[in-house]
């Protein structure tokens, strides 16, 4: 995989597509940045889904590398109009800095683990792969995870990105990792809604890359960090629609959100929140004649990519198909009603409170190594705790800001309302018994907003306060970040795998080291880091860290000396 060729392939690609929409957004030079990232990723996916469907080769998903060429053409100066505004070129500079970063750390991983995360990347892979080749021998995949159990689009995606030159697993690596760094974009605007100013702001990269939940997301070769970053755009267009938008924010708002449900189908309760929240704000409309249909109006673009999907899924599968074979509707039909409200309390339980509480399943994380048994206690706070989610530094923020700026009821309580519903939705939707908490499963876009209202927060806090949450953000760099890219770097022998079925390899380093590194090796694949040196990994993140560091110091020390 040659890294530099798979940057260049997705930065023609993902704007040069998403600059075929810059006539009908008449939106400030930031916020059309934003939009036309979106509409890029999700025109590569639509691209790559009439291709498959029509049966093209390979080589005829590269037609997509001349639509974007037209894009370049017909609207190229539009780059030169992002960087010519200030907010703009900051959105452009953080982007390029914490893909930097994540591609660095992407480098350093040879075997994946953390906690019970088994195989998800080899599934995601080969339906891409699949998609790309219609190769029957790539069937067996949806033995495992059925066709209808996952929606597409990032998939298509990716598969139309390794369509210009390398279908490796390295290579969807790459365009995963770049796919969810897209995230920077929304979060910075967050941060803006949120309060932040030029001091926050410029602490974005830099937090971002010593976060555990983003950074273990975006080196885990899967679309749910993809799919949050649509949930955040849609957010963000609902924000400014809210806040005297025009018609188009609405809009744009619905399509992030109806491409982030078939990016992931863990998007799907915010997209319902979103529905909910904007009937709550027209209520006083629900009487006036033509509000509904103008609505439906509004949000039939929405509609008809939603629509791409469930027309291909019924077409290949039936109706039956699916609607069933999502894992969270396969497993609510093998619990009874009281089984299901059991698991439900309990996942609620250890997700709004962090382990170890009673009842979670602790002993799974127990290994011959001490520092993976560290590792895995950290992963599972960041990844599946709602308090460890937004990491520690933010949830110092958070509980002080908590206590101190609630403010009356009626001013905070609508909001609050909404958060419970989405993490009681969140948690509900999956039926199964979790060990530690279902954070993982649907509310990193939460988690994520959560940090962006830490971030803004940070500069109106008192100075002791400011210093305890560097103190945890150090404990996220070193702990969260550092200490898993440290035993993801471990390399495998494979003979390891055959002594004792691997079992020493599993209890030593954790049932997801072994397991992983047993699917690596028995379907032959190597990832990014067995094809780069460490110190080409080691420049990356020196690069991103020197450019993060000065970004996020340097207005800080320019107030502090007036």
């Amino acid at each position: 995989m040659s890294l530099p060729w798979g940057v260049l392939v997705f930065l023609w690609l993902v704007p040069g597509l998403g600059l075929l929409t810059t006539r009908f957004l008449r939106l400030p030079p930031q916020d059309r940045l934003v939009a036309i990232i979106s509409a890029g990723i999700i025109l590569l996916g639509l691209g790559g889904q009439v291709l498959h469907i029509t049966g093209a080769s390979p080589a005829g998903w590269r037609i997509l590398a001349l639509v974007a060429a037209a894009g370049w053409a017909l609207h190229g100066r539009e780059a030169v109009t992002w960087w010519r505004c200030t907010q703009s070129r900051l959105l452009l500079r953080h982007w390029l800095i914490v893909a930097t970063g994540c591609l660095g750390a992407l480098a350093l991983i040879r075997t994946y683990s953390g906690g019970d995360w088994i195989g998800d990347w080899v599934g995601h892979y080969h339906r891409a792969h699949y998609f790309l080749h219609q190769d029957p021998a790539e069937l067996w995949i949806f033995t495992l995870d059925p066709f209808t159990a996952r929606p597409p689009l990032l998939n298509l995606a990716t598969s139309a990105l390794m369509a210009q030159g390398d279908d490796s697993f390295a290579a969807y690596q790459v365009y995963t990792t770049l796919l969810g760094s897209v995230t920077v974009l929304p979060f910075c605007r967050l941060v803006v809604a949120a309060g932040g100013r030029r001091r926050a702001l410029a602490l974005v990269p830099l937090l971002l890359l010593v976060n555990p939940l983003f950074m273990q997301n975006a080196t885990y070769s899967w679309t749910k960090l993809g799919a949050a970053a649509l949930v955040l755009i849609g957010v963000w267009f609902f924000r400014r629609a809210m806040s005297g938008g025009k018609t188009l924010h609405w809009k744009l708002s619905g399509l992030a959100f109806s491409a982030a449900v078939l990016a992931h189908y863990s998007s799907a309760p915010y997209a319902l929140a979103a529905v909910a929240a904007y009937g709550w704000l027209h209520r006083d409309r629900w009487g006036v004649a033509g509000f509904w249909s103008a609505s439906l109006r509004m949000a039939l673009g929405a509609i008809l990519l939603g629509l791409t999907w469930i027309c291909w899924a019924i077409a290949r599968q039936g109706f039956a198909a699916t609607l069933l074979a999502n894992t969270s509707v396969q497993q609510a039909g093998e619990l009874s009603a009281v089984g299901q409200l059991q698991s439900f309390a309990l996942n609620l339980w250890h997700t709004v409170l962090p382990p170890p509480w009673p009842g979670a399943d602790m002993a799974f994380l127990q290994h011959g190594d001490a520092l993976s048994t560290l590792r895995d206690r950290m992963f599972v706070f960041a990844q599946t705790s709602l308090p460890g989610m937004a990491g520690c530094g933010g949830l110092i923020v958070l509980l002080w800001g908590l206590g101190r700026r609630l403010g009356p009821v009626k001013s905070w309580l609508p909001g609050a309302v909404l958060l419970a519903a989405l993490v009681i939705v969140g948690v509900a939707v999956h039926p199964a018994r979790m060990r530690w908490g279902a954070g993982h499963i649907c509310l990193q876009p939460l988690a994520l907003g959560f940090a962006a209202v830490a971030i803004a927060t940070l500069p109106a806090l008192p100075a002791l306060v400011r210093r305890i949450a560097v103190f945890g953000w150090l404990v996220d760099a070193g702990l969260g970040v550092g200490l898993h890219l440290y035993i993801e770097h471990r390399q495998v022998n494979p003979t390891v795998l055959g002594l004792g079925d691997g079992e020493p390899l599993r209890s030593m380093y954790g049932l997801a080291f072994g397991n992983n590194a047993a699917a690596k090796y028995a379907l032959g694949l190597q990832l990014l880091g067995d094809t780069i040196p460490l110190v080409g990994a080691g420049i990356l993140i020196l690069i991103a860290l020197v450019a993060a560091i000065p970004t996020a110091l340097g207005p800080w020390v320019r107030s502090s000396n007036r």
